[in-house]
């Protein structure tokens, strides 16, 4: 009884087994089959249920960590001096890294951004073989006399440094007069030629593109510095666009800021266009200003010079206004050269005179520029007349008004041998139907009274005008400068109205009551002259001085941020000493509201400027009256910095608008002699090593090669060879 008890107890603690636990069917054909797929599925699911389980995990671990603060710790900057961290994009570079981009590895997280907060990946950047060699860099930058590159620089003969030296000279003389980098080899033969020791190693195109990079790099490790100093703590960018010889999209820029109390222009970089879109353009000012290690660009940028296209300024999608998103204190700024020109053209677009004087001119310009036998005769009767004679100039270019300036001046100088030209092929049987016919249109023409009157009128007026264009498209203009030089030239052109200009007055004289001038007879009406002065006259500048008030409203008063800019333009402040007490309070606190944002990420003092600006007003009436205003504002920022501190954060912004962007113009200029049809294949890379040596280097004869020679030397992949083929 009691054994069968006790086997029951057994058989009752034993499970009920299934072996459809363990994949088996009850169609007995399939059950190894079905088995294994069971098994496979099994294996999949549990895998793939265990990938999403991770990456759950992680997701609510960073959820928790960032809610844990446990985000950017200070401290880390503190141990670890390389290391920097934008809070707008929120990660984390290396310093030194970016400092040397030859050198360090540039698919590394700390030096194109790292986001993943963890001590353990900054503790492995510290320790990694090109984050290392960047560090000796950075100490054989600082102190390169306790280096070993330095060492073994010092190490070497006199004889082989002073040729290294003769190689880097050779080269920047290259790149600064805008020779290709194939003329190196030839040129080292010459002075080998001439006596000059060289050696045989290094005298290779290659070699010398390495040595002007080289050379480069220091400059823009000199400009990294000057954007990153402590005194710096604003700047404005001045871009535009163009298309080089390959037909790619360049974006142009320049940066203006204060210098020793001086505002200056440095050329920042030319990079290659995204897009030609407001974020193509707004994507390059991100790299530019990355390359200068100023990541936070946005917090110190004040205003934005540009040429007034479209892709800049418009409304709604232009670069300014997408900025002005993120930088609410954002000046927008139309180059006032440009916008010079444009009010010229619109003033003069639509005078019938003028068009078919350019007619004539373009006619002229045609007539000699495709025909060499023309051009030759023009020239042999030029020397029979004993007269000099200068090519007619072609009305068509970037810049309208200097090439009608140059055509009408040509064309009255040489008139009379011109005329002579035209009259002799006119008769000539050698001369073709149409070239004939051509020479008769133009005569026509030339011959009226009314086509000399206004030819001579009209190089008064751009003679005025480009006095006016030449002020504009100077770095140093200031806003003072710009609405005395405008108002200056709409007043002389309305004197033109009552009184005939120079060149008007002495054509006028030379013509007297008769149909003389410079020996040709004129077709003259009796009314001709009473009309033009009574009708052409007002007629033309009228419409050039309406232009010129609608284009520059906003440097006259429409734009209250820049009227309020004339409180620090001494010539305006009042004599009386109780005016001047009170004097642009107004326009320090309309400065002060719009610049708000910015003013308090610099620690601007609210409550003291007023204060500040009362004792700035005696300093300079005291101290500096008589200075010009370029001299005053850097005396100031010389000797006063300390005791105007907030006051002068808004002279600064001042003193460093960008009025004109004509430095981006020359910039181009300096871009098409370099990359011509011939040296298409320029990158943009070496392009802008090549401008930033034509625009910024200095002279030649100034050029010292030592610290080119000293980055070189230690920015190799290994040990450098000097003696090697010697």
């Amino acid at each position: 009884m009691d054994s069968s008890s006790d086997t029951y107890v057994l058989q009752t603690s034993v499970p009920e087994m299934s072996l459809f636990q363990f994949g088996f069917s009850r169609r007995s054909g399939d059950v190894g089959e079905r088995g294994v797929e069971g098994e496979k599925e099994d294996d999949e699911r549990q895998t793939d249920r265990s990938t999403s389980d991770v990456a759950k995990s992680k997701e609510r671990y960073e959820e928790k960590r960032k809610m844990l603060g446990r985000g950017f710790r200070k401290e880390w900057k503190e141990e670890y001096t390389w290391l920097e961290y934008n809070e707008e994009e929120g990660k984390m570079y290396c310093r030194v890294c970016k400092d040397f981009p030859n050198i360090a590895d540039k698919s590394s997280s700390f030096f194109i951004g790292n986001n993943s907060f963890h001590v353990g990946n900054i503790k492995g950047h510290d320790q990694s073989r090109r984050h290392v060699r960047c560090v000796e860099a950075k100490k054989a930058r600082e102190a390169p006399e306790a280096t070993p590159i330095h060492k073994g620089i010092r190490n070497l003969s006199e004889q082989t440094l002073d040729k290294l030296e003769k190689l880097f000279n050779t080269a920047y003389y290259l790149a600064k007069n805008g020779r290709p980098f194939s003329d190196f080899n030839q040129l080292c033969i010459l002075q080998v030629k001439n006596g000059v020791s060289l050696g045989e190693t290094y005298l290779n195109d290659k070699r010398c593109r390495e040595f002007i990079e080289a050379i480069v790099e220091v400059m823009k490790r000199d400009q990294k510095e000057a954007v990153n100093s402590a005194q710096l703590r604003f700047f404005t960018l001045m871009a535009d666009s163009g298309t080089d010889t390959s037909n790619k999209d360049l974006e142009i820029i320049y940066v203006r800021m204060l210098c020793d109390g001086e505002p200056i222009n440095k050329f920042l970089t030319i990079v290659e266009l995204p897009n030609c879109t407001a974020d193509g353009v707004i994507e390059s000012f991100e790299r530019a200003m990355g390359k200068v290690g100023v990541n936070s660009w946005k917090d110190a940028l004040v205003s934005l010079g540009s040429d007034g296209a479209s892709v800049y300024t418009g409304v709604r999608n232009g670069v300014v206004a997408k900025l002005t998103q993120s930088i609410p204190w954002l000046l927008g700024i139309h180059c006032i050269a440009h916008n010079l020109e444009l009010a010229i053209l619109d003033g003069l677009k639509e005078d019938h005179l003028l068009s078919s004087v350019k007619e004539m001119l373009q006619s002229i310009y045609k007539h000699y520029h495709y025909s060499p036998k023309a051009l030759r005769e023009l020239k042999e009767l030029a020397e029979a007349m004993e007269e000099k004679i200068q090519k007619p100039g072609n009305l068509k270019g970037t810049r309208w008004v200097p090439h009608l300036h140059r055509a009408l001046k040509v064309f009255l100088k040489d008139y009379k041998i011109i005329y002579g030209h035209f009259n002799n092929t006119v008769g000539a049987a050698t001369s073709s139907t149409e070239m004939q016919g051509r020479a008769k249109k133009i005569l026509k023409q030339q011959e009226k009274f009314k086509t000399v009157l206004f030819a001579n009128f009209m190089v008064d007026v751009l003679d005025c005008l480009s006095k006016l264009s030449s002020l504009f498209q100077k770095d140093a203009i200031t806003l003072t400068a710009a609405k005395d030089g405008l108002d200056n030239t709409i007043l002389q052109l309305t004197a033109m109205i009552a009184r005939p200009g120079p060149c008007l007055q002495e054509a006028v004289q030379s013509i007297g009551d008769g149909n003389d001038y410079q020996g040709i007879t004129l077709k003259r009406g009796e009314q001709d002259l009473i009309l033009f002065n009574n009708t052409t006259k007002p007629r033309v500048i009228n419409c050039i001085n309406t232009y010129l008030e609608q284009r520059f409203k906003n440097i006259k008063g429409s734009d209250q941020t820049l009227l309020a800019m004339s409180v620090f333009d001494i010539t305006l402040w009042p004599d009386d000493r109780m005016a001047l007490a009170t004097y642009g309070e107004d326009k320090i606190r309309h400065l002060v509201e719009h610049f708000r944002p910015l003013l308090v990420k610099n620690n601007f003092k609210f409550d003291a400027v007023l204060e500040e600006w009362s004792g700035l007003k005696t300093c300079i009436c005291n101290n500096y009256l008589d200075l010009n205003p370029q001299a005053l504002w850097k005396r100031v920022f010389t000797h006063h910095s300390n005791r105007f501190p907030n006051v002068l954060i808004l002279a600064e912004i001042m003193l460093i608008l960008p009025l004109s962007t004509a430095c981006c113009e020359r910039g181009f200029s300096v871009m098409g002699k370099i990359k011509s049809d011939w040296t298409s294949c320029l990158s943009v890379e070496v392009l802008d090593c090549l401008m930033r040596i034509r625009i910024e280097g200095p002279t030649t004869v100034e050029f010292d090669p030592q610290p080119g020679l000293n980055f070189w030397w230690s920015s190799g992949s290994r040990m450098r060879r000097p003696l090697f083929n010697d």
